[in-house]
């Protein structure tokens, strides 16, 4: 069975997919090395994508934070 490991438009989708992947490749009760291997892969598109997704909102907040800020002299 061939399994989809291409990322999603944004990190987001790329996370539910990878969690649906992982969820998936291991749900046999018995789980062969490539369905062991498939959800190793997808635990680490995963996790890239997590980080992506992290820095995208770190980046947004910093963004936010100097657009709406006052400054104030006494």
């Amino acid at each position: 069975v061939s399994i989809d490991l291409s990322t999603g438009k944004t990190p987001e989708e790329t996370i539910a997919k990878m969690q649906q992947v992982r969820r998936a490749a291991l749900a046999p009760a018995d789980p062969s090395g490539q369905d062991v291997s498939v959800a190793a892969k997808a635990s680490m598109i995963e996790m890239r994508a997590k980080m992506e997704y992290a820095r995208s909102s770190e980046s947004a907040k910093q963004m936010n934070g100097t657009t709406n800020s006052i400054s104030i002299s006494a």
